[in-house]
């Protein structure tokens, strides 16, 4: 997912994106402004037009505005989950190995 701030667009970022595009369907999504929808659709204007630049071919409704299609984890959260796969590392449990046989 492209998650844009202006209507600049990192050039890595849109590399990255344009390698991944022809190995799937999904589309870019330009995540959407609370209330600046002129913002939104410059930034999906934006996308649009430097990926034309590149070698694949990109179909004007691939580039959408919207959501995410998930919500992200908050500080807490994370902390927990990371925490939890510290333990299971150290147990052995992650890789499924029995950390008490050698």
């Amino acid at each position: 997912m492209l998650m844009l701030y202006s209507a600049c667009i990192r050039p890595a970022r849109l590399n990255k994106i344009a390698q991944l595009l022809p190995r799937n369907a999904f589309p870019v999504v330009i995540q959407q402004s609370l209330e600046n929808r002129n913002l939104d659709e410059a930034r999906r204007r934006t996308v649009l037009r430097e990926l034309a630049k590149t070698p694949f071919p990109v179909a004007e409704q691939r580039v959408v505005v919207g959501e995410p299609p998930a919500r992200g984890l908050d500080g807490v959260d994370a902390e927990a989950i990371h925490q939890n796969l510290l333990n299971q590392m150290e147990s052995g449990s992650a890789s499924g190995l029995d950390a008490s046989q050698p």
